[in-house]
């Protein structure tokens, strides 16, 4: 989990089935050493792990990437300009263990990323991206 080391919760609002969240960027991270040196941006990834991590906080417990069913990355996120994002997610439950997740990721008037994943509290080594 990325949460209080690669990015801090600024500001969390919940609903039934939705949440949005204020975040900071570590800009000082060291994943940043090598993604890229000298002009760091976020790796998709992260961008993508941190509304796992974020859904995981509001549950109480781990989820994990079971389905990657349609991620668009818009714009790039750099670490040195853009230190603060808005996270949207809303979701709907599947089953006992699984929800579906749509992410936006926004800061201001523009959209970094679109996400629509499947996330289970049960990594039985079955998930696909």
């Amino acid at each position: 989990m990325f949460l209080n080391d690669f990015f801090y919760i600024l500001k969390e609002n919940t609903a039934d089935d939705s949440a949005d969240f204020r975040i900071k960027i570590n800009a000082q991270h060291s994943i940043f050493d090598g993604h890229f040196q000298g002009h760091p941006i976020v790796p998709g990834v992260c961008v993508t792990q941190i509304g796992i991590d974020l859904f995981s906080h509001l549950q109480k417990r781990e989820f994990h990437l079971h389905k990657a069913k349609n991620i668009k990355f818009l714009h790039v996120i750099e670490p040195q300009q853009i230190t603060e994002l808005n996270y949207h997610l809303q979701w709907n439950q599947i089953d006992n263990n699984s929800f579906r997740i749509n992410i936006l990721v926004q800061e201001a008037e523009i959209t970094y990323a679109k996400i629509d994943i499947e996330l289970n509290d049960e990594n039985n080594g079955e998930g696909t991206v």
